[in-house]
């Protein structure tokens, strides 16, 4: 053992920047409501006066803030907080999960299948308990296009991603559908393989059918029942085209 390992080193505590304390500071006051979608927030200047931090840090955490989405900012003008709406919010998440796929630890389709397993049994149960009839007259619509277009695989992974979505509009929750657009494009991918495994038109016709029947019928259990086992069966066609465990990063 060498002198310079006997000596007691101490690991320094990592403390926030003074722009990640500027980011925080405006987030909190976001949070809050004490600045809200549409507020312009004072000049470079004058922000840098009230934290008492220099123009440059202030222009940093405004940058961090506008790349995140926070806010809106333009040369020339004072940032203005950003208005989030589903859409918004939906592709935020969804470069996120795309954007994984290069890294060591990347997202894999048992991951992303997991999170829509989890999201979209709830939704099929909570649509049939409210769905209105317009909702269901939507949401079949949607099926009758499926099944018109079963036989062409270049259309039917878009109206099965159409079938799915009509199901989360019909609870009027934006969260669910905020949550489900983030990881269809991922899905959409698999979808469009899976598409061409023959008679998997046919399943997923009969699978979509039984649940539009369970929430027309307004039954939860039997609704969530029929989406858990559409979705077990769908897992396992991809599992058999993966050859394998379904384990492998997305590439979507």
């Amino acid at each position: 053992m060498g002198h310079d390992d006997k000596i007691p080193y101490q690991v320094l505590e990592r403390t926030p920047s003074l722009s990640d304390r500027v980011t925080n500071s405006i987030l909190s006051l976001i949070a809050s409501s004490a600045l809200e979608p549409g507020d312009r927030l004072p000049s470079e200047r004058d922000l840098g006066l009230r934290f008492g931090v220099s123009r440059t840090v202030v222009r940093e955490a405004l940058r961090s803030l506008a790349a995140k989405g926070v806010l809106d900012v333009h040369s020339g003008s004072r940032a203005t907080v950003a208005s989030v709406n589903v859409e918004r919010a939906s592709e935020a998440l969804r470069l996120y999960v795309q954007g994984m796929k290069g890294q060591v630890n990347g997202v894999t389709y048992e991951q992303v299948n997991d999170v829509r397993e989890m999201i979209e049994t709830r939704v099929a149960r909570t649509a049939a308990a409210s769905a209105s009839e317009g909702d269901i007259a939507r949401l079949a619509a949607v099926h009758e296009e499926f099944c018109a277009n079963a036989d062409d695989p270049d259309a039917t992974p878009a109206l099965d991603v159409a079938f799915h979505r009509a199901i989360a509009e019909s609870v009027h929750n934006p969260l669910f559908l905020i949550m489900l657009d983030s990881i269809e494009p991922v899905l959409l991918e698999i979808r469009r393989r899976v598409a061409r495994v023959p008679g998997r038109a046919g399943r997923a016709i009969d699978a979509h059918g039984l649940i539009l029947q369970r929430i027309r019928e307004h039954d939860p259990d039997g609704a969530e029942k029929a989406m858990v086992e559409h979705l077990e069966e769908s897992r396992a066609v991809w599992r058999q085209l993966d050859g394998g465990d379904g384990a492998a990063a997305v590439d979507g």
